[in-house]
């Protein structure tokens, strides 16, 4: 739930809330920070596909929980190295997450 909020709040808050809150879209394009949001939606929306079918999206559920688990690795990442240790931390929590989604649904 956490990246359905995350990335509609990247699409459809302005550039210069986005700033406020977060230190590195000042160092991109605000497309990149748009095609960000939609990827943590679209990212969301996979894990949460097995609500519907678990043997139709069992493998979608996998490969989405893994892309979380490397973008919350990568952003994090980018937070420490902008000096933001509060949000590098979220990251890290959300990385932990994501890998326990993984290794639950692992079989």
């Amino acid at each position: 739930m956490f990246y359905l909020a995350a990335g509609y709040a990247k699409v459809t808050e302005t550039e210069a809330n986005l700033n406020a809150l977060l230190t590195w879209p000042v160092w991109v394009d605000p497309a990149v920070v748009i095609v960000i949001g939609v990827l943590e939606i679209a990212l969301a929306l996979g894990v949460l596909m097995p609500l519907l079918s678990w043997r139709l999206y069992r493998r979608l559920s996998l490969a989405c929980a893994g892309g979380i688990l490397v973008e919350a690795v990568v952003m994090g990442i980018l937070h420490l190295i902008l000096f933001d240790p509060g949000l590098a931390l979220i990251n890290a929590v959300l990385a932990v997450f994501a890998a326990l989604v993984l290794k639950g649904r692992w079989r």
